[in-house]
């Protein structure tokens, strides 16, 4: 007769192993899926009839004589374990055959380095033995969320850094005891409506789990808090801690997809495979080193020659997003500390730095794009929907206003973060040329001395020009005496002139100080309005290859800031940071009372001229 399967589903108090055995009755063995609440039970039937459409009989034989039977909904890929004590090292050789009849012949060669990766996929196969686990592998909608999983006890060489860490630690456990983060994510997924279901089955295809071979779909019809990542080789330092920015570096970006709950598979395959070696000398009773658990606990991607010691999410729909968003805490946390409860809001602008160097490095691939692309997504989601970014205090929200209004920036500031901000938010020709001035500003800073004298002369040179200018001085030479103008005819002539003369003599002012000669020395010298364009283009500095990197990826012309500088606000950045960074010519207002574009000639020419007269009476 034809073929006849029963599929199962439980829910409530039921026998699993009643349920399991009702499975295999039929011609081919059919699913067993239990349900936590009563709405789940649509999503498990739609399950049965998508594989109950799908899935194929394959017969596999070995060389050995010994034969057996596959069940597959996969098109390309077949997995079975036998469950004897064969010793299958001598066969060489085994034949498929599918439900139609067609036979393929495949030569088999034993492994000789397992890699992770083949470790991994081998323990999806796997069927767990005692009940509470077969239970918990039959209800993959249950949450499982792995807290604790990704943890590594390390030493650190800052005893203050690991103090930070700690209390951190500490805050993160219990907002995660207070917070319902399991409710959250099973009420998301019941909340998928089937029409979404179906836009997120016609992903299948571009999104799968390398180990696990499950595609997105599956993945969110599992299990609400599993989400689909890009793998990645970071190198950590212990100043990734307090300073996510500086602290971690990309060194490679694959095009790896791993599901997160595969990631953490694959790293404590890693981490049993370390505890099997022989102690490193850097090891301190048990602990690693910070810096060395880079390596230390490190998977295979796809290829043989890519490493992942870390993930990023891909948003690749709006409900996957979702989980990304309520985890963000999880993932960033292992991300920069090594441990899933070392979450601290700076991550989420650290994040920006890392995906520049995935832009930085990236390759030109269709498929990397389309990875990138979905990375971007989630970037855009966190600076536009996330608290946390928006009040992180060093290089966020508030420091990329303070870069687009051009007030100083007085912290150390990574320009590929308003850079990526600006990106993000398709506003980069907004902020292209504030980078770039905050770019001079912060080399000048590096090139000139405090207070030093050539920053003197080149802000005169911006005030007054290269050749100065000084006002017209008329100096009025008063008589000395009066009996010039007086007429020689008066009959009193001799004796007016004499009085007159005594007179002057008398009164004239007894000069203490030589009266100066009127010179270009002490006369007032006159601002220059307009821009010396040649003068300024050679204070220029030529574009850094952090904005290029940008500009090529958004196809920009590389010239961008050359055509579209403003000279005379130029002017202006040049004399900010000249006359009051780097000289600290400041007023009683400092920093935050900075002079106008309109009015910073005359400002600085009166401190200037008023400083260079005090000292001509010296």
């Amino acid at each position: 007769g034809p073929p006849v399967t029963f599929h199962v589903i439980g829910f409530g108090e039921v026998n699993d192993q009643f349920l399991n055995q009702i499975r295999t009755f039929g011609t081919r063995q059919g699913l067993f899926r239990y349900s936590t609440e009563s709405k789940e039970l649509q999503n498990n039937f739609n399950d049965m009839f998508e594989y109950a459409l799908n899935v194929r009989e394959f017969t596999i034989k070995l060389s050995n004589g010994k034969s057996y039977s596959v069940y597959s909904s996969e098109r390309e890929t077949i997995g079975f374990l036998t469950d004897d004590d064969t010793d299958l090292s001598s066969v060489t050789e085994l034949t498929v055959t599918d439900d139609a009849g067609v036979t393929q012949n495949v030569c088999l060669t034993q492994m000789q380095n397992i890699r992770p990766l083949n470790s991994v996929r081998a323990l999806n196969l796997v069927s767990p033995q005692d009940e509470e686990q077969l239970k918990m592998n039959q209800v993959p909608e249950r949450v499982k969320l792995q807290l604790s999983a990704l943890r590594h006890d390390a030493v650190f060489a800052n005893a203050q850094r690991k103090k930070i860490l700690d209390l951190r630690v500490n805050r993160n456990v219990d907002y995660f005891k207070k917070t319902d983060i399991s409710g959250i994510l099973q009420g998301y997924k019941a909340s998928i409506t089937p029409d979404t279901w179906q836009t997120i089955k016609e992903q299948k295809q571009d999104w799968t789990d390398i180990y696990s071979k499950d595609d997105i779909y599956e993945i969110m019809r599992k299990s609400p808090d599993n989400i689909l990542c890009l793998g990645i080789l970071v190198q950590r330092d212990e100043e990734a801690i307090t300073d996510p920015t500086k602290g971690l570096k990309l060194l490679s970006v694959t095009n790896t997809i791993i599901s997160y709950d595969s990631f953490i598979n694959a790293m404590n395959v890693a981490k049993n495979h370390q505890q099997q070696q022989q102690q490193s000398p850097d090891q301190q009773q048990g602990q690693e080193k910070f810096a060395t658990l880079n390596d230390v606990y490190c998977v295979a991607g796809a290829l043989s020659n890519e490493r992942i010691n870390a993930v990023i999410p891909l948003y690749i729909n709006d409900e996957h997003m979702k989980r990304i968003r309520i985890l963000e805490g999880i993932w960033l946390g292992y991300l920069y500390t090594l441990d899933s409860y070392g979450y601290d809001k700076q991550q989420e602008v650290g994040l920006l730095k890392l995906l520049y160097q995935i832009i930085q490095q990236r390759t030109n691939s269709q498929r990397q794009k389309q990875i990138l692309a979905e990375l971007e997504k989630v970037c855009q989601f966190i600076i536009k929907e996330s608290l946390g970014f928006k009040t992180a205090e060093q290089q966020g929200e508030k420091t990329y206003e303070r870069l687009l209004n051009r007030t100083p920036v007085t912290q150390e500031y990574d320009l590929c973060i308003p850079l990526m901000i600006g990106y993000l938010k398709n506003d980069l020709n907004t902020v292209l040329l504030p980078i770039y001035y905050e770019y001079m500003r912060q080399e000048y800073q590096k090139k000139c001395k405090q207070k030093s004298f050539e920053a003197k002369q080149v802000v005169e040179k911006l005030i007054y020009g290269c050749e100065v200018k000084h006002e017209t001085m008329t100096v009025s030479v008063q008589n000395q005496s009066n009996t010039e103008e007086m007429n020689k005819n008066d009959p009193d002539y001799i004796e007016k002139s004499f009085i007159a003369y005594y007179h002057d003599e008398l009164t004239r002012p007894i000069e203490l100080i030589p009266e100066k000669t009127a010179t270009n020395e002490n006369r007032r010298r006159l601002i220059r309005e307009e821009c010396e364009l040649e003068y300024i283009k050679s204070l220029l500095l030529p574009t850094p290859d952090f904005i290029k990197t940008v500009l090529n990826y958004c196809g920009i012309d590389e010239y961008y800031i050359e055509k579209h500088l403003d000279y005379n606000h130029l002017r202006w950045e040049l004399l900010i940071t000249l006359h009051y960074l780097i000289n600290f010519d400041t007023n009683s207002g400092g920093l935050q009372n900075l002079p106008s574009e309109e009015k910073i000639l005359k400002v600085i020419d009166e401190r200037l001229e008023g400083k260079r007269d005090r000292e001509s009476w010296i």
